[in-house]
């Protein structure tokens, strides 16, 4: 019951904070030249990815709860 109670907590810690991480990486992304964009993406650093990816998960949660 109390991992339950963790896993709760943690969910709604990530869709109460989701908006802030996506607007920093927006940000971040907007500060970044392309030719940095794509030094990171190089590196598996796809910040558009990253986005999609909290966006997929944050969707996830609403849908579970």
């Amino acid at each position: 019951m109390r991992q339950k109670n963790y896993l709760q907590a943690t969910d709604q810690w990530v869709l109460e904070n989701q908006s802030k991480f996506t607007n920093a990486m927006v940000v971040v992304n907007q500060i970044l030249t392309p030719e940095q964009q794509n030094s990171l993406a190089i590196q598996g650093i796809d910040i558009q990815n990253l986005q999609k990816d909290l966006d997929n998960v944050t969707q996830e949660i609403t849908t579970i709860y």
